[in-house]
């Protein structure tokens, strides 16, 4: 049976093996057992038998990047899954659990983190790494675009991979309000207040 990575030179009888990730079986340490065997010119063998532990490496979770994005006061952005591949699982199938932050600059840092679900209007499942957010019309104000810079780490329990990203809110102009005086009479030649 062949092992991925292994080769074995004949002649000179030196083998290399560089393990694969599958090689620790199931996460565990693994142990190979392997005979090396010479045959000289009268056909005189000698073997030696020796075992390799291969043991378990971890690798990190791997999340896509994310582009920023731009969206309205009051409207919904379309939601951000902090791209995993999809499963919630690392290549070794550890369950990825999830965080996010944000603050209003856009440096590719948090300084001045704040957890997202202090964010109003925003939502973080921490358990799919899916963020919904409707920014409130009090984001931008005066025509002028706000920022909310968002941070999403993964964590396998061992190793982390974050992102991040940044969305523009922009200002949306509202009707002014009226409110409906009611019916009101007054005398002729009165004030109206």
């Amino acid at each position: 049976n062949t092992l991925a990575g292994l080769s074995f030179a004949p002649g000179t009888g030196q083998m290399t093996w560089t393990p694969d990730y599958s090689a620790a079986i199931g996460g565990s340490a693994t142990k190979y057992e392997f005979e090396v065997i010479g045959t000289d010119a009268a056909s005189t063998t000698d073997g030696e038998i020796f075992v390799i532990t291969v043991t378990n490496v971890n690798r990190a979770p791997s999340l896509d990047p994310i582009d920023d994005d731009s969206v309205a006061e009051n409207a919904a952005m379309t939601t951000i899954n902090a791209g995993d591949g999809g499963d919630d699982q690392d290549a070794d199938l550890e369950t990825i659990t999830y965080s996010c932050e944000f603050d209003t600059t856009d440096n590719d840092t948090m300084d001045t983190p704040a957890d997202c679900s202090t964010l109003e209007g925003a939502s973080f499942n921490t358990t799919t790494g899916e963020l919904d957010y409707t920014p409130p019309y009090t984001v931008a104000s005066f025509g002028s675009p706000s920022l909310r810079e968002f941070h999403i780490t993964a964590n396998d329990g061992s190793d982390t991979d974050d992102v991040f990203f940044t969305i523009t809110i922009n200002d949306t102009d509202r009707a002014p309000l009226i409110n409906d005086p009611g019916n009101a009479s007054t005398p002729k030649q009165s004030a109206y207040s």
